[in-house]
């Protein structure tokens, strides 16, 4: 989807110091009045996760990840924001001693800020961005692949979705990209290649302001 990552947080970089001068002028200047954002959220956000990397589709395919995340709005159109999940899911790897039964286990976790625009006064469109740290272990039983292996991966979350509130509860459609690509060399064979441990997650999450 991008080169690599450097020209990825360039675009969004530039796409938040877009949206931070557009909020300066009038077309923003009474969308917020009565605004009753400023403040923390919470909330959980089970996903399905689509990898974006084509091998790691074929052993393990997609599957249910279990996200969290808490923020806080610092004015009516900006916030902070935490995220964290969970991913495990097991898969066969073909054409090596039979079959290799392996399990996949990732954790990631990003930090970063997020803009919203009210669209209607119980609906609110948002995107957000963040740098984002993912560890990735597998796990498999054959003589000729490690038993174990960890890896740690530096990358961007890019997020958008919308949504609903009901007094201090809220519902959120959202979808997130995460971009996380790790170089991988193969002693065996003297390969260097890149895998993509990210990929897309698609969900609804429920949760509360304070």
């Amino acid at each position: 989807m991008f080169s690599n990552s450097k020209n990825f947080l360039g675009c969004c970089l530039c796409f938040f110091l877009f949206l931070f001068f557009l909020n300066d002028s009038s077309l923003f200047a009474t969308d917020n009045k009565g605004c009753n954002r400023i403040g923390m959220y919470l909330e959980y956000k089970p996903a399905y996760f689509y990898p974006q990397d084509k091998v790691f589709r074929d052993i393990y395919s997609g599957g249910y990840i279990t996200l969290g995340e808490i923020g806080y709005f610092v004015n009516c159109n900006y916030f902070l924001w935490l995220e964290s999940g969970y991913f495990r899911k097991e898969g066969t790897i073909n054409g090596i001693d039979l079959n290799v039964k392996s399990t996949i286990t990732q954790v990631p976790l990003a930090l970063g800020l997020g803009y919203a625009y009210q669209i209607k006064p119980r609906f609110d469109m948002y995107v957000k961005i963040a740098p984002n740290y993912l560890y990735t272990n597998t796990s498999q039983k054959s003589p000729f692949l490690e038993p174990k292996i960890s890896k740690h991966t530096a990358g961007v979350t890019f997020g958008l979705g919308g949504k609903i509130k009901f007094s201090w509860f809220l519902v959120d459609l959202f979808a997130n990209y995460r971009y996380d690509k790790k170089t991988v060399h193969d002693y065996i064979s003297d390969i260097t290649f890149h895998r993509y441990l990210g990929g897309f997650d698609f969900g609804v999450g429920i949760g509360g302001r304070f």
